[in-house]
């Protein structure tokens, strides 16, 4: 059996494990609290949370030996939920960071590609971004500023010294971005620098070799999970001809929560 390239990976005890043989047709489901009433002029109000937890319901009909191993340490609490990490590549080639870290309350002005007119992020007092990443996997940064041409603008630099790049503000669009390959599973982290009445808009962390084209809300990727304990069906399935015989195999199904989301 071969096992499916599936999405993806689980950070148990800092290191990361690929959920491979997943079955095709992944649910995700979203639980953002929301809420309605209607005020006494007759207007219907509608509340809702800035986001709520992901749940992924994951199923396997051949599972591999680590993938499993993995989910069932994890659901017996190793590691503990916050270092207990779920990336989904099919996110994170998007964009990385926390949907609420890609707006804030200034100026609205356009994103990477021009695609969203976006609340920009003030820089009056900077802001930093840190992103969990794995080893020997390149990354793109880029955001929208304005300052000139020229100015450097801040940092990218990871835990262990390896990783230290300079932005600087370009021409075009998207003005300022970098691209970089890590070299062991670290902590990125992104900063761009105070600068007085100096604002940034639309910032992309992306696992991806290549210049996105349009800018893409976060996914929030990778986030802290919880995994439920698989569940187990238990397959038996009779062979014939000169070796015939009965065997038996294992599928597994298993709910992985996402925790801490704000």
């Amino acid at each position: 059996m071969i096992a499916t390239q599936s999405p993806y990976w689980l950070r148990l005890n800092g290191l990361w494990v690929h959920l491979e043989g997943v079955t095709p047709g992944v649910d995700v489901a979203m639980a953002r609290p929301s809420s309605s009433f209607i005020s006494t002029d007759g207007y219907q109000i509608w509340q809702r949370a800035p986001r709520g937890p992901r749940s992924w319901e994951l199923n396997y009909t051949y599972a591999t030996p680590d993938a499993i191993a993995a989910l069932q340490a994890a659901a017996a609490g190793v590691g503990g939920s916050t270092d207990t990490l779920l990336l989904d590549t099919t996110m994170s080639a998007q964009n990385m960071l926390a949907p609420e870290d890609c707006w804030g309350d200034g100026a609205a002005g356009w994103a990477l590609g021009a695609g969203v007119y976006i609340d920009g992020i003030p820089l009056d007092t900077g802001v930093s971004w840190e992103i969990s990443c794995r080893a020997d996997t390149t990354y793109f940064f880029g955001v929208v500023t304005d300052h000139s041409v020229g100015t450097t603008v801040g940092s990218i630099t990871d835990t262990d010294g390896d990783t230290d790049v300079t932005l600087t503000r370009q021409s075009g669009n998207p003005g300022v971005s970098a691209s970089f390959t890590t070299l062991a599973d670290t902590t990125i982290t992104v900063t761009l620098a105070a600068a007085a009445g100096k604002t940034a808009w639309g910032p992309i962390f992306a696992e991806t070799a290549t210049t996105p084209t349009a800018f893409v809300i976060g996914q929030g990727t990778p986030c802290p999970v919880a995994i439920v304990d698989p569940d187990i069906t238990v397959n038996r399935a009779w062979y014939g001809g000169n070796t015939a015989g009965e065997t038996s195999w294992a599928d597994y199904s298993v709910t992985i929560q996402e925790v801490a989301a704000q």
